[in-house]
C-alpha cells in the first residue's frame, strides 16, 4: 500500500472527500483515457496518492501519471456508486 494514502486516510479518520473534477480525472485514467495533467484534479489525486507520475514533469503539466493500487481501488468504488460515467 502507498504510504501517501494510507497517511492520507489515516489522518483523523477514514475518509475519501474527492470532487467533480477528482472523480473524472480518476476514472478516466482508470478507463485509460486521455487526462489534463496540469489540473487541480491530478494533481489532488497524486497529493492523496490514488496517482503517481511516471515520468519528470515540465511546468507544472505532468507527462505521464497512472493510478496506484489505491487509485484503481478507489476508481472501482466509484463505478459501484454510479460515478463512472465520466462526469
Amino acid at each position: 500500500m502507498s504510504s501517501v494514502f494510507a497517511s492520507y486516510v489515516t489522518g483523523s479518520a477514514f475518509r475519501i472527500d474527492l470532487s467533480r473534477r477528482m472523480v473524472s480525472s480518476l476514472m478516466a485514467a482508470a478507463n485509460g483515457g486521455k487526462l489534463n495533467t496540469g489540473n487541480y484534479g491530478t494533481e489532488s489525486l497524486i497529493k492523496r496518492g490514488l496517482m503517481e507520475i511516471t515520468e519528470g514533469q515540465e511546468k507544472r503539466i505532468y507527462k505521464n501519471v497512472r493510478l496506484t493500487e489505491a487509485g484503481f481501488k478507489v476508481a472501482e468504488l466509484c463505478t459501484m456508486a454510479g460515478l463512472g460515467g465520466g462526469e
